[in-house]
């Protein structure tokens, strides 16, 4: 399987991480937030961040093999 990286920050951290619509979790089984770096496999994927009390962020990145690709999002207040 081909995999890239993900290096995914955001202002104020701590966001939950959902790719493809799918919560990250992290070794312990707790979400994902960020700072994070993810490997993923090649391809599209759809990026979601989730704080509590912001505007969801979107995002979608083409990943290639050994490729890494950095994400920063601020997040406003809705």
């Amino acid at each position: 399987m081909q995999t890239g990286s993900l290096i995914i920050e955001s202002y104020p951290p701590g966001a939950e991480i959902y790719i493809d619509n799918t919560l990250v979790l992290d070794e312990n089984g707790k979400p994902g937030l960020t700072p994070a770096m993810l490997t993923v496999t090649t391809g599209y994927h759809d990026i979601k961040l989730v704080l509590e009390g912001y505007c969801n962020e979107f995002d979608g990145q083409y990943i290639m093999k050994d490729e890494n690709i950095n994400i920063y999002h601020n997040f406003n207040i809705c």
